[in-house]
């Protein structure tokens, strides 16, 4: 949207046409967007919220886009458009994907981009050591590519040393005669750094890919997940605390708010 709302505006001011951007399902979810909507508005640039499919009519002679205009709420139609930009998504190779298999990351959309996270910063991946830098991710302008890498390859040189990439000492362990392989822990891992022994039948922990959050351990209903070096009892009190402090961190905002609009 931020691309087409530039492009669009620019196309404006420079060709001094009339600019349609016929969207469906899309809103303006940020304020910065919401500046470059109002912006691109101010311009002359029309933009329309389509529902159902667009009809793009064509007899050799003619050409005409006809849909529906949700806000107006009647039917539109335009004529002999000069450019016709269909925005198309992008989709990672055959080859790409396999790649990705092979190193256990997870995909969203065909793209490396990983699910938003609180345990990951933006530019990591399920696994260590692997990041998704630029259009692994997203579309992203020059400016935002650059400053993109620069973070990534300063996470890299904190992360690094002579040594390489340590491995948590309290990455846990199954107990293969206590684990039900109901893959709970598989569900609620952050990382995908729980798998499934599918000849064995029971769950299975991928070492290069836990961060030893713990999670696994906590929420495995026949306590068949121990962390090593580290004791059930501590682990749960430190999660408690943890969930404790936000808490009342929410009751303090929640206060907050309270009292500033009193």
């Amino acid at each position: 949207l931020r691309d087409a709302m530039k492009a669009a505006t620019y196309i404006r001011s420079r060709f001094h046409g009339d600019v349609w951007v016929l969207l469906k399902n899309v809103q303006v979810s940020n304020q910065y967007q919401e500046e470059m909507y109002q912006d691109s508005r101010e311009a002359g640039v029309n933009f329309i919220k389509y529902r159902d499919d667009l009809e793009l009519v064509n007899d050799f002679r003619s050409f005409e886009i006809r849909g529906y205009d949700t806000q107006l709420a009647e039917a539109f139609s335009i004529s002999q458009p000069a450019r016709l930009v269909i925005p198309q998504a992008a989709r990672l190779t055959p080859e790409v994907r396999e790649f990705a298999a092979a190193l256990g990351l997870r995909l969203v959309e065909d793209r490396y981009s990983q699910p938003d996270s609180l345990w990951v910063l933006p530019s990591e991946t399920n696994r260590v050591g692997v990041y998704a830098v630029g259009a692994a991710k997203n579309n992203m302008i020059p400016s935002t590519l650059a400053d993109d890498a620069y973070s990534v390859a300063g996470a890299i040189r904190l992360r690094t040393d002579s040594a390489g990439i340590p491995v948590e000492e309290n990455i846990p362990v199954v107990d293969a005669n206590q684990c039900v392989y109901c893959l709970t822990c598989v569900r609620v891992c952050p990382f995908g750094a729980m798998t499934k022994d599918t000849a064995e039948r029971v769950a299975a922990v991928v070492a290069s890919a836990c961060k030893a959050c713990g999670i696994c351990v906590a929420e495995c209903p026949a306590q068949a997940i121990e962390a090593r070096n580290l004791e059930r009892e501590i682990l749960f009190a430190g999660i408690q605390t943890l969930a404790g402090a936000a808490v009342k961190e929410d009751q303090r905002i929640g206060g907050g708010d309270q009292r500033h609009g009193g």
